[in-house]
Parts: structure tokens; sequence; C-alpha cells
């Protein structure tokens, strides 16, 4: 006999979003068991890594906003696509003392990265953005309008991407 777990398991992958209510009544278990063991399946669960996914696409960001508020919005489209990733972000509470925008966490808990946020633009097909005054960070995250958050220095799978053409 199977467990509820591995049951719940070969639900997710016929139907990835299954709600809880309905996963539960197939199930016969309740709505919070189903949320406990989602909790525990991490990437095999209700969380997706990979190209299952669309990209987090930076909607382009209102020219009326103060600039606090334009960075904050950038700062969450990182989050997000970072988030969609599979790391874990980490946002300080305080924006005048923290010496960097976010900070993540790889899947596995292992590695530690500080994340700055910068706009940008494409104008005639290349980046620009201004490059930050200091060098307290690992990668650099750019939001451009209309387009996945772009990395500096990129991430592995998204230069296995540009080499294979199906990148931008």
């Amino acid at each position: 006999m199977k467990t509820t777990r591995r049951r719940l398991e070969d639900l997710l992958v016929e139907d990835p979003e299954i709600p809880a209510r309905e996963a539960a009544e197939l199930l016969g278990v309740s709505r919070q068991r189903i949320y406990q063991l989602w909790g525990t399946m991490g990437a095999r669960g209700r969380i997706r890594v990979g190209n299952s996914m669309p990209k987090v696409l930076a909607g382009g960001v209102r020219t009326d906003l103060s600039s606090g508020t334009k960075g904050t919005v950038g700062e969450l489209l990182a989050a997000a696509d970072l988030l969609h990733r599979g790391y874990q972000v980490f946002m300080p509470i305080t924006q005048r003392t923290a010496s960097v925008d976010l900070i993540t966490l790889d899947r596995w808990g292992t590695v530690i990265e500080r994340i700055e946020v910068k706009s940008g633009r494409r104008r005639e097909g290349r980046l620009h953005y201004k490059t930050p005054g200091h060098d307290r960070y690992d990668r650099l995250a750019i939001i451009v309008p209309g387009e996945a958050v772009v990395y500096r220095p990129a991430f592995a799978e998204d230069e296995a991407e540009l080499e294979s053409g199906s990148g931008k």
C-alpha cells in the first residue's frame, strides 16, 4: 500500500496545479495534511524549479513612481525570479542601512550570495545599466522592462540557453 505522501506525489505528476481541497478529497485526508506534506516535499511538491515554468518578466516599472518605489519593485521582481529558480530569498528589513538588496541561499542550503539589483534598458540591442559604486555583492540582477531578469555573472542555465540559441 502506498503512503499518503507517495499518492500525493503521483497526483502532482498528473496535475501539478491540483488544489489542496481536491487532493484532500481524493486521498481521504484533511487539507491540513496536504499542506503539511507539501511543506516537506520541497521541489517535488508545489515548488517547481527549472524550465517547467515561464521566466519572470519585468513588466516595466511606471515612471511616475518615486525612485525608492521603483527600486523596491525591481527588488521584488528579482526576488520572484530567484524564487522561481529554487533559491531561498531574504530581504533586509531596512533599506537605508542595508549593504545589499537581496541575500539568497541555494536550494541545498550551502551557497549564500549577495544580490544587488539595478534597472537597465536596451539601446540598439545592447544592455545598459549603472554599475554599483561598491563591490559588496556576488551577483548583479538587472531589471529590463519586458525581459527576463538578467544576471551578471549569468547563471549556468542561462549561459546554456544562450549557447543553444533558445535564449535572448
